[in-house]
């Protein structure tokens, strides 16, 4: 086992949809993943940012880095992509099991000052030991 074989497959495209699959069917299955910020980011993709499955590569590359070095070892240049290396069933089981289950901040409203209530006339505003000694009430 080595590391070049983790790196490897953490960047296999082909190993990459299959990660994106069981990670879109976890979150399709699972209510409580939607609510995570993982969930989030795969439901709601922004433009600009790093593939939200990139968190789960590096787990299922680990996880199945055995199976996928061996393959590589035997000849097989394409080990993300074969089921008969990498089994669906250790996809699916490596994603749930690296799940972050963070619920997502929610998202704060947005700051509105207070608005500051005029004294009413004749009112007092302040109390009167904070007053100075000069002033009469």
């Amino acid at each position: 086992m080595s590391l070049s074989s983790i790196a490897r497959a953490a960047t296999d495209e082909q190993l990459i949809a299959r990660v994106h699959a069981a990670a879109y069917q976890a979150l399709m299955a699972d209510p409580e993943k939607a609510k995570t910020t993982l969930g989030k980011a795969l439901a709601n993709p922004a433009p600009g940012f790093n593939d939200p499955v990139t968190p789960l590569m590096w787990p299922v590359a680990i996880d199945t880095e055995a199976a996928y070095e061996y393959a590589l070892l035997g000849g097989n240049g394409s080990p993300g992509y074969d089921v008969a290396v990498i089994t669906d069933a250790a996809i699916v089981e490596s994603v749930n099991t690296n799940w972050v289950m963070d619920a997502a901040p929610e998202v704060p409203p947005p700051l509105i000052p207070e608005t500051v209530r005029q004294p009413e006339p004749g009112e007092q505003v302040g109390t009167p030991e904070n007053m100075p000694d000069h002033v009469a009430e």
